[in-house]
């Protein structure tokens, strides 16, 4: 096996280092052949900083880091031509020019005023300036790029520059939770881009990488509109590892990469190669941006060569700091998105005021595209056709650790405290046994570390979800009854159901008599009985329904109380 770059995102360690590299400068060479300004986004740790810094090395015009790569024409001989007749590009014909480089990374830490990210920027183009000794002479970003790029041409005898900029939504991402403060943000970058596209002449590729791409940042504006290929086929696998690719890899040290993870414990000695395989695709495939073939997470495919076992490598290596204050925000939507129905517009780009959470999700890699469907719609009398796209979870590795890192930003709670109430809550509902419940969900609730602590049922309602979730408990929400939806739906082995309906009281635990939270939970079992909420389980022939009422009160303290009235399993009499 080669050595892993797990820590390495610089092309010239990789490659003189004699690192594993995918070869991905066929899908460098297409791009740059065919566009002039691009937008690319990908999840956190997927390679989009190595993308960024293998153009920074190729239009610096080092070809000797290249040799055997693709791109090299002497190792691409697929066709004479470098374009067939259906435009795709079969060979490479690349010269490796030298062109001047601005490269920037827009990841500056936390931005409290808009006119910083301007100081920031206006700091880093000095910093080219320096380098050529080029005395710029204004802060306005139209002024500074036609200053800047035309000395640069003087210098380069006349070799347009190469612009490349990495995590150009940092600074909004960081303020999401402060909408003005991030549409101040915006506007400076809608400022930036502008001013870099008046200059497009002087330009020879600019690429522009992020998580989320965000409107009104001027990358979808004006006549030199930046193309996205976030979606296209042909750049579905810039970044990561396509199947292919992968099995390239496998071939050759399959035998020995399954000889590791049976030493460290992680599969049966009986294990084969096959079934390696297999599970690592279970663990690590499925992202797809509509190429034919799905996409492996990068980084956790590189820790798992490198460490031989089966870990949450990338889940666990932290999230988008916007996503934890959506998450904080809008608990129940980001717990449970919607996951169908979405047009490509709102996958691919999103509004400080509008971050629909499944696009949110997809940008930052919890979820994917499952499938598209061209629809036909009626809009006021026209035939309107359009592509809807439904979206899921990718893979194992996502499964079994996001709604545990929703949980976690709320609980201060490990994953194995968390597994171990499972079991409890189960046996709890199964015993119908309110005291042990109680104690269950009053120790949670103990560890609570952030919460809007708002009399308003729906907080808890998701509060109480995230709980069963974290937990590994099965639990939908609102199901539809025969007058209403229940608020929970919990499924018990063999058939058996908890429907659960949750109120909350406003007052403090002081002052909360008996009798009021008696009279509570007696209402919400009423409520179960008397919208008849069982209605759609009895489709399922349940061997047992269980009604159960939940009243929070106070600082975040529940009680609870199970039904003990008719069989709800039978509907109602309703004469």
């Amino acid at each position: 096996m080669k050595k892993v770059a797990v820590t390495e995102e610089s092309f010239r360690a990789i490659i003189e280092g004699d690192y594993l590299y995918v070869d991905k400068t066929r899908y460098i060479f297409e791009m740059i052949s065919r566009y002039k300004f691009c937008f690319l986004s990908r999840p956190r740790r997927f390679g989009k900083t190595l993308l960024i810094d293998t153009l920074l090395e190729l239009f610096q015009g080092n070809r000797e880091l290249f040799k055997g790569l693709w791109i090299d024409p002497e190792n691409s001989k697929e066709e004479l031509n470098p374009t067939s007749n259906d435009g795709n590009i079969k060979r490479s014909n690349y010269a490796f020019p030298k062109h001047p480089v601005i490269h920037l990374n827009m990841s500056y830490g936390k931005i409290d005023d808009p006119n910083e990210l301007k100081r920031l920027i206006v700091a880093d183009l000095q910093d080219y300036a320096d380098l050529a000794q080029i005395v710029l002479k204004s802060t306005n970003f139209s002024e500074i790029f036609k200053n800047l790029f035309a000395e640069l041409l003087k210098h380069s005898n006349g070799a347009l520059i190469a612009v490349l900029i990495d995590e150009y939504d940092a600074p909004v991402t960081s303020n999401v939770g402060d909408p003005i403060l991030a549409q101040g943000v915006c506007d400076v970058l809608h400022d930036f881009y502008s001013a870099l596209k008046k200059n497009s002449k002087l330009i020879r590729f600019c690429l522009v990488t992020g998580i989320t791409r965000f409107a009104k940042t001027a990358l979808d504006s004006g006549p030199n509109m930046f193309k996205d290929i976030s979606l296209l086929p042909n750049f579905a696998g810039i970044c990561g590892f396509t199947a292919p690719e992968f099995d390239k890899i496998f071939t050759d040290i399959g035998v020995e990469l399954l000889e590791g993870v049976k030493k460290n414990g992680y599969m049966e000695p009986t294990a084969s190669v096959a079934e390696l395989r297999e599970e690592i695709l279970n663990y690590y495939d499925g992202y797809n941006w509509l190429g034919d073939d799905k996409i492996l997470n990068p980084f956790s495919i590189l820790n798992f060569l490198d460490d031989k076992f089966f870990g949450f490598f990338w889940a666990l290596s932290g999230r988008p700091s916007h996503l934890t204050t959506l998450i904080k925000k809008y608990p129940l939507y980001y717990l449970a998105p919607k996951l169908d129905n979405y047009k490509e517009e709102t996958l691919k780009k999103t509004g400080i005021g509008s971050l629909a959470p499944a696009a949110i999700l997809f940008h930052s890699g919890y979820l994917t595209i499952d499938k598209i469907e061209f629809v036909t719609k009626r809009i006021s009398g026209k035939l309107v056709k359009e592509y809807l796209f439904t979206l899921k979870i990718p893979n194992n590795e996502v499964e079994l650790t996001y709604r545990n890192l929703c949980f976690q930003t709320f609980f201060d709670l490990d994953s194995s405290e968390l597994i171990s109430y499972g079991p409890k809550f189960i046996t709890a509902f199964t015993l119908k046994n309110s005291n042990d419940l109680n104690t269950c969900l009053n120790e949670m609730l103990a560890k609570v570390t952030y919460w809007q602590r708002i009399a308003d049922e729906k907080y808890y309602h998701a509060l109480f979800q995230m709980a069963m979730l974290a937990t590994g408990v099965k639990v939908e929400s609102e199901i539809e009854g025969r007058t209403g939806r229940s608020d929970l739906i919990v499924e018990l082995s063999d058939r058996r159901y908890v429907i659960i309906e949750i109120k909350r009281l406003s007052g403090t635990r002081k002052n909360m008599s008996e009798e009021t939270l008696e009279n509570a939970l007696d209402k919400a079992l009423k409520q179960i009985d008397k919208a008849d909420y069982a209605k759609t389980l009895r489709i399922e022939r349940p061997t047992e329904i269980i009604g159960l009422a939940v009243v929070f009160y106070g600082k975040n303290i529940a009680r609870t109380k199970f039904w003990e009235g008719r069989d709800l399993t039978i509907p109602p009499n309703l004469s």
